[in-house]
């Protein structure tokens, strides 16, 4: 069992729960709580039902990983892609759960 059981069953519990909202953050220390409020007002004020945030969103942010991290990245992401013929970056979301 790991990090997508975790998650499977906490969605599970949410929604049996009837939880209007869940929230995921990595236990890694890259993901901040003190962001959970921009989350919240983007799913709440704009009446969206997924965001999604991301490290690389800003240029800055790449200063944190070493060049040969993010050169190995983006070729092991393309040959994800050709190999089996899909976008590896690929989320998909609904309306309702």
């Amino acid at each position: 069992m790991g990090v997508g059981y975790a998650l499977i069953l906490g969605l599970k519990y949410a929604i049996k729960n009837g939880y209007q909202i869940t929230i995921h953050l990595a236990g890694n220390g890259k993901m901040l709580p003190s962001q959970i409020p921009v989350f919240l007002k983007q799913l709440i004020n704009k009446k969206i039902d997924f965001v999604s945030g991301s490290r690389f969103l800003k240029k800055g942010d790449y200063k944190s990983n070493p060049l040969i991290r993010i050169v190995l990245i983006k070729i092991l992401s393309f040959t994800i892609s050709l190999l089996y013929k899909k976008n590896n970056g690929c989320h998909m979301w609904f309306q309702s759960i």
